[in-house]
C-alpha cells in the first residue's frame, strides 16, 4: 500500500440504491476507515452520471462528505471515464517508462483519482461476488477490479460472500481478480473454503483471512418522528416488540416471480402465521421493518410486502401492528431494530442489526450466507433453512428460539464486542 495515503476509494457500496444492507456496508467501512485516520479523504467508486457527493452520518454527530468518481459502463465508448477506455489507457501506460507512465495516468482525471489513492476498498455489495444473480453483474463488478489493478493501486476485497462460481467464465474472472488482490477477507468461512476451491495450486498475492461483515460496527442513531414516540410509548407501558423483516423479494417469488429460491415453504403465509402467532400474545406489538426499498424494482420493495401482509390480518391484530415508513436511513432503522426484544429477517442484514446490539435473532435463511455470518457472531443455531423446512416447522423452530431469547442474548452479550474488535483490526492492518 502506498505510503501516507490521505485518500481511501470505496467500490461496490452506495447510498442510493434502496437496499439499506448495501447503506450499511458503506456507512460501516467509512467508520471503520475514520477511527484510523480520522482526516482521510474518501471517494466512491460509481458507475453514477450525475457524481453528487453522498454524506455518511456518524452517532458522534458528526457528516461525511463522500465525492463520487462516476466511471461509466455504457455504450459511449469515447467518454473518458468509460470502464473500457479507462481499462485501455491504463494498458497502455504499462507500456511506457516510470517517469512518463505518472505522467499519463494523471492526464485523466478519472485515471488520477484512482492512481491517487491509498488503496480502493471493495465489498461488491456483500454478496455479489458471485455468478447467483447473473454473468452480466458479476462480469461489470469484476470490469472495475480489473481497471483497479491495472492502475497499480491496491485493491482489498473487505468482508464479503465469494462464490458459489457456477460457470466456467465466472470462475476465470474470480481467479483472475483473487491472485491479484492485495488483501481477501471473508465473512464466513464458506467464503475462505470456495476460495481455497476455486484458487486450487494458482499463486496468490494475499492470503485469504476471515473477518466478520463490517455492518457488525455501524453506528445506532435515533430518529425522531412520532412513530418512534409511539415505540417509546409501547415499550414504556413494558410491552414487548416483536421485530420482522419481511424480503420484498421472497414475498414476490424472486425476480423470476416463480419461487426463483427453490424455498420449501409458502413465504408469504409464513410470515402472516409468525405475525398472527406474536400479535396474539398479550402485551406484544409487532414492528414489520422493511430494509429493501428501490425506487424502480416493485418485486424487490420490502414496504410493499410489509403493507400487502398488514392488509390479509384481521382488524384486532392490525392494530397491534406497525410497519415502519420507508423514510428512515441504515442507522435509524438499526436503532429501531435496537429497540425489539426478538427479532426475525430474511434481509441479512436487517439481522446484522439485531445480532450487533445482542438482540435475540432470527435469520430465514433463502442461501448459504446466513449461517456463516451467523455463526460469527457465536449464534449459528438461530437460523431457520427456508430452502428444507415447511412453515409448520419453522414457526415450532421460530417459537423455540423465543422461548431460549434470554440465552441467545447473553451469548451475544459475550461475542459481539468480539466480533466488533475483528472488524476494526482490519482497518488497523490498513
Amino acid at each position: 500500500m502506498k505510503e501516507n495515503p490521505s485518500t481511501f476509494m470505496i467500490l461496490g457500496a452506495s447510498l442510493d440504491t434502496g437496499n439499506l444492507g448495501v447503506s450499511a456496508l458503506l456507512a460501516s467501512t467509512v467508520q471503520g476507515i475514520l477511527s484510523n485516520e480520522p482526516d482521510v479523504q474518501i471517494q466512491l467508486l460509481e458507475g453514477v452520471r450525475n457524481p453528487v457527493p453522498q454524506i455518511v452520518r456518524v452517532a458522534d454527530g458528526r457528516t461525511v462528505e463522500l465525492s463520487r468518481v462516476g466511471v461509466r459502463r455504457n455504450k459511449a465508448l469515447w467518454r473518458q471515464n468509460h470502464i473500457v477506455r479507462l481499462m485501455v489507457s491504463a494498458m497502455l501506460s504499462r507500456l511506457l517508462p516510470v517517469g512518463l507512465r505518472s505522467r499519463w495516468l494523471r492526464k485523466n482525471l478519472y485515471l488520477n483519482a484512482v492512481v491517487s489513492a491509498g488503496a480502493v476498498m471493495d465489498i461488491t455489495g456483500g454478496d455479489s461476488f458471485s455468478d447467483i444473480y447473473g454473468l452480466k453483474r458479476l462480469l461489470f463488478s469484476c470490469l472495475e477490479k480489473f481497471f483497479i489493478l491495472l492502475t497499480g493501486t491496491d485493491l482489498i476485497l473487505l468482508p464479503q460472500t465469494y462464490g458459489p462460481f457456477k460457470r466456467r467464465l465466472s470462475r476465470i474472472l474470480a481467479r483472475a481478480v483473487l491472485s491479484r488482490a492485495a488483501a481477501i477477507y471473508s465473512r464466513d468461512q464458506e467464503g475462505l473454503e470456495q476460495i481455497r476451491k476455486l484458487m486450487g495450486n494458482h499463486k496468490m498475492r494475499a492470503t485469504p483471512q476471515l473477518c466478520p461483515d463490517v455492518a457488525f460496527i455501524l453506528d445506532a442513531i435515533r430518529p425522531d418522528n412520532t412513530q418512534v414516540q409511539q415505540i417509546d410509548k409501547f415499550k414504556a407501558e413494558g410491552h414487548k416488540l416483536i421485530g420482522l423483516n419481511i424480503s420484498g423479494l421472497l414475498y414476490n417469488g424472486g425476480y423470476t416471480r416463480n419461487n426463483m429460491f427453490g424455498l420449501t415453504c409458502d413465504y408469504q403465509a409464513l410470515v402472516k402465521n409468525i405475525v398472527s402467532y406474536f400479535a396474539k400474545f398479550q402485551n406484544h406489538h409487532v414492528l414489520l421493518v422493511p430494509h429493501v426499498i428501490p425506487q424502480n424494482m416493485p418485486v424487490e420493495n420490502d414496504f410493499d410486502a410489509c403493507r400487502a401482509i398488514w392488509s390479509m390480518l384481521s382488524k384486532d391484530i392490525q392494530e397491534k401492528v406497525l410497519v415502519l415508513d420507508g423514510d428512515y436511513d441504515q442507522n435509524q432503522v438499526k436503532y429501531l431494530i435496537g429497540l425489539c426484544d426478538f427479532f426475525m429477517g430474511a434481509r441479512m442484514h436487517a439481522t446484522i442489526a439485531a445480532l450487533s446490539q445482542c438482540v435475540p435473532a432470527v435469520g430465514m435463511a433463502y442461501s448459504k450466507k446466513f449461517a456463516g455470518v451467523f455463526q460469527t457472531a457465536g449464534v449459528e443455531d438461530c437460523v431457520v433453512d427456508m430452502w428444507q423446512l415447511d412453515v409448520e416447522q419453522i414457526l415450532n423452530r421460530i417459537e423455540e428460539l423465543y422461548r431460549a431469547k434470554a440465552n441467545i442474548h447473553r451469548r451475544l452479550t459475550e461475542t459481539i464486542p468480539t466480533v466488533q474488535q475483528r472488524v476494526l483490526e482490519i482497518f488497523d492492518d490498513f
